[in-house]
C-alpha cells in the first residue's frame, strides 16, 4: 500500500461572525495515499470547499495539522511552503479562477513562471497540453470567449502542466452537461491512474462516485 501523501489530523476550522463562533470543520481526520482518487461528498454548506482550501494552503486551520509527505505544512518556512503551493499541491476552483485578460495559452503558461524553463519551452509545453485537452484551436481565445466546459479544460491544463503531487478540485463538473463532464473527469483521473498524482474532489452530487477509489461524506463538520 502506498504511503499517505496528505494527512489531516484533528483538523478544525472556526469562523466568527457577530461575536458568534461557527465550527465548520470538527476534528477532521483524512489520509490520502499516492495515486488515489478520494471524493468528499456532502450537501452544500457542509464545509467541503473549506476543507479543500485548507489542504491547498489557501487558508489556515483553527486547530489540528496538515501533513504533506509526512511534514507538517504549518512548520515549513515561508519559502518552502510557497514552493509546495506552486509545484506540489494545486487547486481547481469551481469558478475556474482564470485571468480574464489573458488568453487560454497565457493562463496555462503562467503556471510555469517559476519553472526555470525558457519562454519558448513554456509556450511549447502549454500548447502541447492544451492540444491534448482538445483546445488546440482556442489558444488565443480569452476566457469570456470560451464555453464553461472549455474554461474548465483550461483550468485543468493549468494545473496538470506543473505535474503536481496533489490536485484538489471543488465541484469540477458542476454546471457541465453529461458528455462534457465525462471528458473532464477523464482528464483529471488519467494522471492519477498513470501514477503521477493524487486527486481529492469535493462534490454534492455532480461527480460520479464510481470514479473514486474512496468516498467520504462530510456532515456537520465531520468526515465519515
Amino acid at each position: 500500500m502506498d504511503s499517505p501523501i496528505i494527512e489531516c489530523k484533528a483538523l478544525r476550522k472556526d469562523f466568527v461572525k457577530h461575536g458568534k463562533t461557527n465550527a465548520v470543520l470538527r476534528d477532521v481526520n483524512l489520509s490520502v495515499r499516492e495515486k488515489e482518487v478520494v471524493v468528499v461528498a456532502g450537501k452544500s454548506g457542509e464545509g467541503k470547499t473549506v476543507l479543500l482550501w485548507l489542504i491547498a494552503q489557501l487558508d489556515k486551520p483553527t486547530g489540528g495539522s496538515i501533513l504533506f509527505r509526512g511534514e507538517d505544512l504549518s512548520a515549513m518556512s515561508r519559502s518552502a511552503l510557497a514552493k509546495v503551493r506552486r509545484e506540489e499541491i494545486c487547486m481547481i476552483f469551481q469558478d475556474f479562477n482564470l485571468v480574464p485578460i489573458w488568453t487560454a495559452l497565457e493562463n496555462v503558461m503562467a503556471a510555469l513562471t517559476h519553472s526555470g524553463l525558457t519562454r519558448g519551452e513554456r509556450r511549447d509545453k502549454a500548447i502541447h497540453l492544451l492540444e491534448k485537452v482538445g483546445l488546440g484551436e482556442k489558444l488565443g481565445h480569452f476566457p469570456s470567449e470560451l464555453s464553461v466546459g472549455q474554461r474548465q479544460r483550461v483550468a485543468i491544463a493549468r494545473n496538470l502542466i506543473i505535474d503536481p503531487a496533489v490536485i484538489v478540485a471543488d465541484e469540477p463538473t458542476g454546471g457541465l452537461d453529461p458528455a462534457t463532464a465525462d471528458s473532464i473527469i477523464e482528464l483529471m483521473v488519467e494522471p492519477v491512474r498513470a501514477g503521477k498524482t493524487s486527486l481529492i474532489v469535493a462534490t454534492h452530487g455532480n461527480f460520479p462516485l464510481t470514479a473514486a477509489d474512496r468516498v467520504l461524506r462530510l456532515s456537520e463538520g465531520r468526515l465519515a
